[in-house]
């Protein structure tokens, strides 16, 4: 492509978002060179911000329409900011680097899940305490009730000896539940 045909397409080229990918990639809304033509006279700094601000953009839709190898690679998260991308080839070509950084929302939306996680640690953690303490009363009622069947069974009288009967029968007695790991 010569340099006349570069400066035509990048001003024929509209900057502004068309796909999901674009979104990601390009600035969002109007940078400021719409309506500029190939006629239109352009000093040095406002042709190489143009230049800068449209090229990589450009190149990208151009990437993407010829390869659907390129199409489908995923952004890097630290787009065109990427240190990795200068040192290890794998990772240049692995990843689209033509696009905005966005590790500050990635790492915002990692923080508010891992917060989320924790709160619902801490949660879980005061209902095993307050079962803990529930558990701790009935252990305790259930050892008054043995303590008192069993002073009832010692008296000798049949029918409180059948009521004791009964009610340790229905009433776990307290080596069994420690057997099954509750704790007082």
């Amino acid at each position: 492509m010569t340099i006349p045909r570069m400066l035509q397409a990048l001003c024929d080229f509209d900057p502004r978002p068309l796909n999901d990918r674009d979104a990601d990639s390009v600035p969002l809304g109007p940078d400021g060179f719409e309506g500029v033509t190939n006629n239109s006279l352009l000093c040095h700094a406002c042709l190489t911000n143009m230049v800068k601000t449209r090229l990589w953009v450009w190149w990208l839709r151009v990437k993407d329409a010829k390869s659907k190898i390129e199409e489908d690679k995923d952004n890097c998260w630290f787009g065109h900011e990427c240190r990795l991308q200068e040192f290890k080839p794998d990772h240049a070509a692995r990843y689209n680097h033509a696009c905005r950084s966005t590790w500050d929302v990635r790492k915002a939306r990692k923080d508010a899940e891992r917060a989320r996680r924790r709160a619902e640690a801490d949660e879980r953690e005061r209902q095993h305490e307050e079962a803990e303490v529930d558990l701790g009363l009935f252990m305790e009622s259930a050892s008054r009730l043995v303590d008192h069947d069993d002073d009832d069974a010692m008296s000798g009288d049949a029918s409180t000896f059948a009521q004791s009967a009964s009610a340790t029968t229905t009433t776990p007695s307290l080596g069994l539940l420690r057997f099954l790991g509750f704790r007082a």
